[in-house]
């Protein structure tokens, strides 16, 4: 892993909220996160390779 690349204050957020649940799932997603926004942030986890898709949930839907 390339350790330059680093995640933005929304997505250190997100991973840190998902540290604490028990499944490491990232759902749910902050409430104020919304709409595009909210499909950019989970497209640039799994870009960065922070997160990876499980149960057949796309990351537009």
């Amino acid at each position: 892993m390339n350790t330059d690349i680093k995640p933005t204050a929304t997505q250190m957020s997100i991973l840190v909220a998902a540290a604490r649940r028990p499944t490491g799932e990232i759902e749910p997603l902050p409430d104020n996160l919304r709409g595009g926004a909210r499909v950019q942030v989970v497209k640039g986890l799994l870009a960065k390779g922070f997160v990876v898709e499980s149960g057949g949930r796309q990351a537009n839907s």
